[in-house]
């Protein structure tokens, strides 16, 4: 049983918020393991992290996709939209890091 199907038989693809702060730290931990190549551990953390919907999140899916050129294309823009498209928006506003640099931009085209 590899990482992924270990994840999914533990937590579940739709988890309770139980484990929010369980799989917090393990997307962390995988965004920094720069040996890991194993994407789709990744992306289902992005998921689950979506569906739990906490816009918080937002951030932490958005490092995953920056990870590296692969994820960037793996992990989908629509992953950092778990609690709303509006909610999302308005919370990226307020944050440097997207403003003025056409990152929103990434969002009105969805």
């Amino acid at each position: 049983m590899d990482k992924t199907e270990e994840l999914l038989k533990n937590v579940g693809l739709v988890p309770k918020i139980d484990f929010v702060d369980r799989i917090r730290n393990l997307l962390k931990e995988e965004i920094e393991n720069e040996s890991s190549e194993d994407n789709e551990y990744l992306k289902t953390l992005c998921i689950q992290l979506f569906a739990l919907g906490c816009v918080d999140d937002t951030l932490l899916i958005w490092r995953a996709k920056e990870k590296d050129f692969d994820t960037h294309g793996y992990v989908d823009v629509q992953l950092l939209c778990g609690a709303g498209l509006e909610k999302t928006l308005g919370y990226l506003k307020k944050k440097e890091y997207f403003r003025g640099n056409g990152r929103i931009k990434l969002f009105t085209e969805m």
